[in-house]
Protein backbone atom coordinates (compact mmCIF):
# COMPACT_ATOMS: atom_id res chain seq x y z
CA UNK A 1 0.00 0.00 0.00
CA UNK A 2 2.88 2.33 0.89
CA UNK A 3 3.98 1.78 -2.53
CA UNK A 4 0.80 2.41 -4.34
CA UNK A 5 0.55 5.87 -2.38
CA UNK A 6 4.59 6.52 -3.12
CA UNK A 7 3.40 5.74 -7.05
CA UNK A 8 0.79 7.90 -7.02
CA UNK A 9 2.39 11.12 -5.62
CA UNK A 10 5.21 10.72 -8.26
CA UNK A 11 2.50 10.30 -10.88
CA UNK A 12 0.71 13.59 -9.31
CA UNK A 13 4.09 15.36 -8.83
CA UNK A 14 4.77 14.63 -12.74
CA UNK A 15 1.35 15.97 -13.90
CA UNK A 16 1.87 19.15 -11.50
CA UNK A 17 5.17 19.70 -13.18
CA UNK A 18 3.99 19.21 -16.69
CA UNK A 19 1.03 21.49 -16.22
CA UNK A 20 3.53 24.26 -14.98
CA UNK A 21 5.79 24.03 -17.44
CA UNK A 22 2.66 24.54 -20.00
CA UNK A 23 1.18 26.89 -18.32
CA UNK A 24 4.91 29.00 -17.96
CA UNK A 25 4.98 28.18 -21.62
CA UNK A 26 1.58 29.74 -22.56
CA UNK A 27 2.23 32.79 -20.46
CA UNK A 28 2.87 35.74 -22.92
CA UNK A 29 5.96 37.68 -22.77
CA UNK A 30 5.50 41.27 -21.42
CA UNK A 31 5.64 43.67 -23.71
CA UNK A 32 7.62 45.61 -25.06
CA UNK A 33 8.14 49.35 -24.35
CA UNK A 34 8.01 51.23 -27.93
CA UNK A 35 11.53 52.99 -28.46
CA UNK A 36 11.34 55.45 -30.60
CA UNK A 37 9.06 59.01 -31.60
CA UNK A 38 9.93 60.52 -34.75
CA UNK A 39 9.11 64.07 -34.42
CA UNK A 40 8.79 67.44 -36.66
CA UNK A 41 9.07 70.69 -35.46
CA UNK A 42 5.68 72.89 -36.59
CA UNK A 43 7.24 76.37 -35.60
CA UNK A 44 10.68 76.12 -38.08
CA UNK A 45 9.17 75.92 -41.56
CA UNK A 46 8.10 79.31 -41.53
CA UNK A 47 11.74 79.99 -41.30
CA UNK A 48 12.22 78.03 -44.15
CA UNK A 49 14.10 75.34 -41.39
CA UNK A 50 12.58 71.47 -41.73
CA UNK A 51 13.81 69.76 -38.58
CA UNK A 52 13.23 66.18 -38.05
CA UNK A 53 14.30 64.19 -34.89
CA UNK A 54 14.45 61.20 -33.81
CA UNK A 55 14.20 60.41 -30.63
CA UNK A 56 15.36 56.67 -28.92
CA UNK A 57 14.36 55.42 -25.56
CA UNK A 58 17.39 54.43 -23.00
CA UNK A 59 15.61 50.76 -21.95
CA UNK A 60 18.10 50.80 -19.34
CA UNK A 61 16.61 54.05 -17.54
CA UNK A 62 13.40 54.10 -19.46
CA UNK A 63 13.32 58.24 -17.78
CA UNK A 64 16.01 59.00 -20.28
CA UNK A 65 16.10 59.20 -24.05
CA UNK A 66 18.52 60.72 -26.66
CA UNK A 67 17.15 62.89 -29.43
CA UNK A 68 19.27 63.46 -32.75
CA UNK A 69 17.45 66.31 -35.21
CA UNK A 70 18.11 66.73 -38.58
CA UNK A 71 17.63 70.05 -39.61
CA UNK A 72 17.35 71.53 -43.60
CA UNK A 73 16.73 75.18 -45.05
CA UNK A 74 16.00 75.75 -48.38
CA UNK A 75 13.85 78.81 -49.69
CA UNK A 76 13.32 82.12 -49.93
CA UNK A 77 13.83 84.62 -46.81
CA UNK A 78 11.16 86.12 -45.12
CA UNK A 79 10.70 89.00 -42.93
CA UNK A 80 10.04 86.38 -39.95
CA UNK A 81 13.82 85.98 -39.08
CA UNK A 82 15.64 90.19 -40.87
CA UNK A 83 14.40 93.08 -39.37
CA UNK A 84 14.89 95.00 -42.33
CA UNK A 85 13.05 94.72 -46.35
CA UNK A 86 13.97 91.65 -48.04
CA UNK A 87 14.79 91.40 -51.54
CA UNK A 88 12.65 89.46 -53.83
CA UNK A 89 15.66 87.04 -54.93
CA UNK A 90 16.99 86.69 -51.68
CA UNK A 91 17.52 83.05 -50.34
CA UNK A 92 18.73 80.36 -47.82
CA UNK A 93 20.43 77.37 -48.31
CA UNK A 94 21.59 75.19 -45.06
CA UNK A 95 21.77 72.33 -42.84
CA UNK A 96 22.26 71.25 -39.67
CA UNK A 97 22.28 68.72 -36.47
CA UNK A 98 21.08 69.18 -32.71
CA UNK A 99 21.67 66.27 -29.81
CA UNK A 100 19.74 66.63 -26.90
CA UNK A 101 19.66 64.40 -24.12
CA UNK A 102 16.29 64.55 -21.86
CA UNK A 103 15.47 63.30 -18.72
CA UNK A 104 11.68 63.04 -17.57
CA UNK A 105 9.56 63.58 -14.99
CA UNK A 106 6.80 61.15 -15.50
CA UNK A 107 3.04 60.83 -13.62
CA UNK A 108 1.49 58.07 -12.44
CA UNK A 109 0.72 54.97 -14.92
CA UNK A 110 2.75 57.19 -17.64
CA UNK A 111 3.73 55.76 -21.10
CA UNK A 112 7.47 56.32 -21.65
CA UNK A 113 8.80 59.39 -22.95
CA UNK A 114 5.97 60.81 -21.61
CA UNK A 115 5.45 63.80 -19.18
CA UNK A 116 7.79 67.01 -18.06
CA UNK A 117 11.46 66.82 -18.81
CA UNK A 118 14.19 68.78 -18.66
CA UNK A 119 16.96 68.59 -21.72
CA UNK A 120 20.30 69.93 -22.80
CA UNK A 121 22.88 69.66 -25.48
CA UNK A 122 24.56 71.38 -28.37
CA UNK A 123 23.82 71.96 -32.00
CA UNK A 124 25.71 73.38 -35.56
CA UNK A 125 24.19 74.80 -38.28
CA UNK A 126 25.59 76.25 -42.00
CA UNK A 127 23.73 78.54 -44.00
CA UNK A 128 24.52 79.44 -47.49
CA UNK A 129 22.62 83.24 -48.38
CA UNK A 130 22.19 84.71 -51.70
CA UNK A 131 21.46 88.36 -51.89
CA UNK A 132 22.31 91.62 -54.10
CA UNK A 133 23.85 94.74 -53.27
CA UNK A 134 24.25 97.85 -54.62
CA UNK A 135 27.95 98.33 -56.48
CA UNK A 136 30.10 100.00 -59.20
CA UNK A 137 30.59 97.37 -62.43
CA UNK A 138 32.75 98.16 -65.61
CA UNK A 139 30.08 97.94 -68.32
CA UNK A 140 31.48 98.59 -72.32
CA UNK A 141 29.96 101.65 -74.13
CA UNK A 142 28.21 101.16 -77.86
CA UNK A 143 31.27 103.05 -78.61
CA UNK A 144 34.04 100.71 -76.61
CA UNK A 145 34.99 103.24 -74.00
CA UNK A 146 34.72 101.46 -70.46
CA UNK A 147 32.16 103.33 -68.19
CA UNK A 148 31.17 102.52 -64.60
CA UNK A 149 27.86 101.93 -63.45
CA UNK A 150 26.33 101.54 -60.52
CA UNK A 151 24.19 98.79 -60.44
CA UNK A 152 22.80 95.76 -58.33
CA UNK A 153 25.38 92.80 -58.24
CA UNK A 154 25.17 89.02 -56.89
CA UNK A 155 26.38 88.38 -53.61
CA UNK A 156 26.96 85.16 -51.30
CA UNK A 157 27.37 85.01 -47.51
CA UNK A 158 28.55 81.67 -45.83
CA UNK A 159 27.49 81.57 -42.26
CA UNK A 160 28.48 78.27 -39.17
CA UNK A 161 26.31 78.97 -36.31
CA UNK A 162 27.20 76.58 -33.56
CA UNK A 163 26.20 76.39 -29.49
CA UNK A 164 23.80 74.89 -26.91
CA UNK A 165 20.53 75.18 -24.73
CA UNK A 166 18.39 74.09 -22.11
CA UNK A 167 14.96 73.48 -22.58
CA UNK A 168 11.86 72.65 -20.49
CA UNK A 169 9.49 70.87 -21.89
CA UNK A 170 5.77 68.31 -21.63
CA UNK A 171 5.77 65.87 -23.82
CA UNK A 172 2.62 63.72 -24.18
CA UNK A 173 0.51 61.48 -26.35
CA UNK A 174 -2.49 62.27 -28.34
CA UNK A 175 -6.06 60.99 -28.69
CA UNK A 176 -5.15 60.31 -32.07
CA UNK A 177 -3.70 56.84 -32.55
CA UNK A 178 0.40 57.14 -31.80
CA UNK A 179 0.40 60.80 -32.29
CA UNK A 180 2.77 62.74 -30.05
CA UNK A 181 2.79 66.30 -29.26
CA UNK A 182 5.95 68.53 -27.64
CA UNK A 183 5.67 72.07 -26.32
CA UNK A 184 9.43 73.30 -25.25
CA UNK A 185 10.84 76.86 -23.93
CA UNK A 186 14.22 77.37 -22.90
CA UNK A 187 17.31 79.64 -23.38
CA UNK A 188 20.67 78.97 -25.41
CA UNK A 189 23.90 80.75 -26.37
CA UNK A 190 25.19 80.63 -29.88
CA UNK A 191 28.36 81.81 -31.75
CA UNK A 192 29.09 82.59 -35.23
CA UNK A 193 31.07 83.06 -38.05
CA UNK A 194 30.38 84.74 -41.57
CA UNK A 195 32.42 84.91 -45.00
CA UNK A 196 31.36 87.54 -47.10
CA UNK A 197 32.99 90.15 -49.84
CA UNK A 198 30.59 92.18 -47.33
CA UNK A 199 32.50 94.31 -44.11
CA UNK A 200 29.86 93.10 -41.97
CA UNK A 201 27.05 90.24 -41.67
CA UNK A 202 23.79 91.46 -43.88
CA UNK A 203 22.06 88.54 -41.20
CA UNK A 204 22.43 89.83 -37.64
CA UNK A 205 19.40 91.74 -37.65
CA UNK A 206 17.21 90.37 -34.77
CA UNK A 207 17.41 86.75 -32.20
CA UNK A 208 16.21 85.31 -35.18
CA UNK A 209 18.53 85.78 -37.95
CA UNK A 210 20.75 83.41 -39.73
CA UNK A 211 24.30 85.16 -38.29
CA UNK A 212 22.40 85.89 -34.51
CA UNK A 213 25.01 85.55 -32.04
CA UNK A 214 24.81 85.21 -28.20
CA UNK A 215 21.77 84.49 -25.59
CA UNK A 216 18.41 83.28 -27.57
CA UNK A 217 15.13 81.98 -26.16
CA UNK A 218 13.94 78.93 -27.98
CA UNK A 219 10.47 78.15 -28.16
CA UNK A 220 8.00 76.03 -30.27
CA UNK A 221 6.39 72.81 -29.78
CA UNK A 222 6.68 69.39 -32.48
CA UNK A 223 4.03 67.07 -33.60
CA UNK A 224 5.43 63.58 -33.89
CA UNK A 225 4.48 59.73 -33.86
CA UNK A 226 5.39 57.15 -31.55
CA UNK A 227 7.05 53.72 -33.07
Amino acid sequence: MRAAAATGCRTLGAWALLLGSAAYAQTPPPPKLPGWVLKANVFQPLARGYHLEAEKLWRAHPRTSLGLTAQWYRGAVTGLTVRREVQPGERVRGFGAELLPRLYFPGPDAQPQSGFYLAAGPHVQQFRLHFQEYGWVEQTRPDELPILVYSPLPYTETITRYGASALAGYQGPLELGPLMLDFYAGIGWRHTRSRSALPESRYRTSMLDYGARGLYFPVGFKLGVRL
